[in-house]
């Protein structure tokens, strides 16, 4: 429960949990699997019932961790869940997620996926563009991902389909801002507030 983790030792356990899981990654050997799939699902079960450890799995390297798993798929359960944390940690904190690869890993084997993980992995990329990225993210994190925007346009499934739309419409939209006001941009950190403002002048 939530009360049981808020006394529970993150800040030591989530560390520890991130190792094993590169560790195992690492290994190949029989239990490899076996090991990861446990540290995704204690992983996923913490930031499920308390969202605001997904920093701790940030701070941990936990993205790096998961992008790369993502990366170099070896057992499909695994990145199942690896799609699912990512995503979670998505919600919270899209611009780490971003500068982490993490719209290219949770893309560039999609077809692999299920339809179910497909939705969630489309809809987490979506999440990851809602916030101003500088130039540089730009170029470097979201324009070699285009060519797979596109071709999701034309997937068979409407909730991808819709998904994809919404990140195009977020990439235009960062896009423009960034042309129109190049000092918003100038950080690398989220300007999570012109993106809300931006949000409200949309009605939406």
């Amino acid at each position: 429960s939530e009360d049981t983790l808020i006394s529970f030792p993150m800040e030591t356990f989530i560390p520890a949990v991130v190792n094993a899981l590169e560790s195992a990654g690492r290994t190949g050997d029989d239990s490899a699997a076996q090991v990861m799939m446990l540290c995704c699902r204690c992983l996923c079960s913490v930031v499920d019932i308390l969202p605001p450890a997904a920093r701790l799995v940030t701070a941990a390297g936990g993205l790096t961790v998961l992008c790369n798993q993502l990366m170099n798929i070896e057992y499909i359960d695994v990145a199942e869940m690896a799609i699912s944390l990512v995503a979670g940690i998505a919600e919270d904190q899209p611009l780490h997620v971003l500068k982490a690869g993490g719209l290219s890993s949770i893309l560039t084997f999609l077809d692999f996926f299920q339809i179910s993980v497909q939705r969630q992995a489309v809809h987490a990329a979506s999440q990851m563009l809602l916030p101003i990225p500088t130039q540089e993210i730009l170029d470097q994190h979201i324009k070699p991902v285009m060519p797979t925007l596109s071709a999701l346009l034309r997937h068979s499934d409407d909730a991808v389909c819709q998904s994809a739309c919404e990140c195009w419409r977020r990439v235009l939209d960062n896009t423009v801002m960034i042309r129109l006001n190049p000092s918003l941009a100038q950080s690398t950190d989220l300007n999570l507030s012109m993106s809300a403002a931006l949000g409200r002048l949309r009605g939406g």
